[in-house]
């Protein structure tokens, strides 16, 4: 009868343990925010609120060129070098709380897409390259590569999940293609009339690419492509997206004194906006775009990837916020480096609560404080950890008293054993700790 109740017993436990954990992925999985990946330096931004900008990475190469989930963690792509030739491609991986370097791969990592269930990079230049990521061994598999000549394909400069196959943009040339994992198909080529395809966007039915010189594509079916449309001063079509049931395209000022933003609402195009360059760089411009349920976000500076092949990435990198109706509102103040290259909206990487009193007790220790202080402040942090950890939900609400107690003897070790700027940093991470605990 004890075997039988104990068994029970472990039972229940067990299913306990594993509602509290599909609650934190719950929780995890519901976080969501928006992003840019700036040039010079190529960083990540996280937006704070109001024109308030967190930096959350380490200096990741010369300029961002993607982000994406991909599982429960961010990879993101990253260029070392204006000059195509001289630069090197990487990837990273951002768990909420490491950033690892995960591969390199040719000169440019120009995009990273989940397709079929699996990451995907595409590079350029000298040749198109696919790449697949294994989880597993961390490590990256060529899938396909189209050569420079005779097909004329440098790299792959754009991709787009539609109608269930890969949808791919030349880095130097106006060709489209798409690939099922099996088969590759060139359906599209102007050579050397046109030069780069930079973005796509799924539209009203249809699929449209934005290209160099501002010339807009309408990809159907079939598929087949047909030019629609050309951007006003032939800016460059850098960023195309759908937003409130119109198709925006954001391009660059292609040497004029001003880049527009242009709205299609299905029949006609009109110019909704224009953003003030900054510097000469022709190819400053609006870069990037993002949505939420109320806004579309417009990424500007000085293009950075792609064709021509050294492009300066001089500019001014802003973010701006645009609600269909009223001109687009400043969200970013100071610039996010030379040009806000990428913008992410969507789900983030969170590490759990117990992933995150483990680092605050790793970063008191690091603090070079008296022995005394570290022990005491580490006992909490300890302390809290244990409660979290425990069966019982009553003791794990009291890891946010735990928490505050923390809180309460940095505060009076202010000014004394512990600097301002430690106390500041230190109470601002266990706030972070205690909103994820609440969340979970």
């Amino acid at each position: 009868m004890k075997t039988k109740y104990g068994i029970l017993l472990v039972f229940l436990l067990l299913q306990i343990l594993w509602l509290h954990a599909v609650q934190v992925a719950e929780a995890q999985a519901t976080a969501q925010g928006l992003y840019a990946g700036g040039t010079n330096p190529g960083i990540v931004y996280r937006y704070a609120g109001d024109t308030t900008w967190e930096v959350i990475s380490p200096v990741l190469g010369w300029s961002v060129t993607s982000i994406v989930m991909y599982g429960e963690d961010w990879y993101v792509g990253a260029i070392t070098d204006k000059t195509s030739f001289n630069s090197v491609g990487k990837v990273w991986k951002y768990d909420g709380r490491t950033w690892t370097d995960v591969g390199t791969l040719d000169n440019q990592v120009c995009f990273l897409i989940v397709y079929k269930g699996d990451l995907y990079a595409g590079t350029g230049i000298n040749a198109a390259r696919l790449y697949k990521f294994n989880v597993e061994t961390t490590s990256w598999t060529k899938v396909l590569e189209v050569p420079m000549w005779p097909q004329g394909w440098y790299g792959f400069r754009s991709a787009y999940v539609w109608n269930d196959w890969l949808y791919l943009g030349e880095w130097a040339f106006d060709q489209i293609a798409r690939w099922d994992g099996t088969t590759f198909e060139i359906f599209f080529s102007i050579i050397p009339a046109g030069s780069c395809i930079y973005s796509f966007e799924e539209y009203g039915g249809y699929l449209y690419a934005g290209a160099y010189k501002g010339t807009i594509y309408r990809i159907n079916n079939v598929p087949a492509a047909a030019q629609i449309w050309q951007v006003p001063n032939r800016g460059f079509a850098w960023a195309l997206k759908s937003f409130g049931n119109c198709l925006y395209i954001g391009a660059d000022a292609n040497g004029t004194s001003a880049a527009p933003l242009c709205r299609y609402d299905g029949t006609s195009f009109t110019q909704v906006w224009s953003y003030s360059r900054t510097t000469m760089n022709p190819h400053e411009g609006i870069l990037s775009t993002a949505t939420d349920a109320n806004y579309l976000y417009l990424g500007v500076g000085g293009q950075a990837v792609g064709y021509p092949d050294r492009m300066t990435g001089d500019g001014t990198g802003l973010v701006y916020k645009y609600d269909g109706i009223n001109p687009p509102e400043l969200i970013s103040s100071p610039p996010l480096g030379t040009g806000a290259q990428t913008l992410y909206y969507g789900p983030v990487p969170v590490p759990s609560p117990q992933e995150a009193i483990q680092d605050l007790i790793d970063d008191v220790q690091s603090l070079n404080l008296q022995q005394g202080i570290v022990n005491s402040l580490d006992a909490k942090l300890t302390n809290a950890l244990s409660a979290l950890n425990a069966l019982n939900a009553g003791q794990r609400n009291d890891a946010v008293n735990k928490l505050n107690a923390f809180i309460n003897e940095v505060e009076a070790q202010r000014g004394t054993k512990l600097t301002n700027e430690q106390a500041d940093y230190l109470i601002t991470a266990v706030q972070d700790v205690i909103a994820l605990t609440q969340q979970t």
